[in-house]
């Protein structure tokens, strides 16, 4: 899993690399998933999730050890963060909007336009986090959401639109509308 930069990752700080993630990476961000959410993904549901065409997932390292992650999935000009998760040393350093930042570049490159994702109304720092990267509510899914004890919890839809030139570089419409009534 360790291995020295290349030219597509990301130097944060001195120690820490976010890059591409790699099939060597899959057992340490289920075990990351896992230590981070109520509901698992298993190493082979990850893998399932990651074979899928428009699937990107980053990782962020520190030496050997897998700190963080985010995964996406994109179509057209549009994409869905389906998880993003920092292990708990690392939380409120910036690693999440690092990886945000990374993951952009990626969609802008590839014409993607709007960026959805779904966040459990109770998970405050989250809902914090992506305020500030710009993210704006744009639906409610109810009872999306089941904790440990079974009670539900909605999730709020959130939408921001990607900002860049790389639709323009491919030739993609930016006029592309989005889906504001996601519920």
């Amino acid at each position: 899993m360790t291995r020295g930069a290349s030219p597509g990752d990301r130097l944060i700080g001195r120690e820490l690399v976010i890059r591409e993630a790699e099939q060597a990476d899959i057992d340490a961000v289920a075990k990351l998933h896992a230590a981070c959410f109520e509901r698992p993904w298993s190493a082979a549901e990850l893998e399932t999730t990651l074979s899928v065409p428009g699937t990107r997932a980053l990782v962020a390292s520190a030496g050997s050890e897998l700190v963080g992650f985010v995964v996406a999935r994109s179509a057209g000009v549009e994409a869905e963060i389906l998880s993003i998760a920092v292990c708990r040393d690392r939380r409120r350093s910036g690693l999440a909007r690092d990886m945000l930042a990374g993951l952009d570049a990626h969609l802008d490159n590839h014409g993607v336009r709007d960026v959805f994702l779904e966040v459990d109304e109770a998970n405050a720092a989250a809902i914090g986090l992506y305020h500030s990267c710009g993210f704006a509510g744009v639906g409610v899914r109810r009872g999306y959401y089941r904790s440990s004890d079974g009670a539900r919890r909605d999730a709020l839809v959130l939408h921001r639109r990607v900002d860049g030139a790389g639709a323009e570089r491919e030739g993609a419409d930016r006029d592309v509308g989005t889906n504001a009534g996601v519920t």
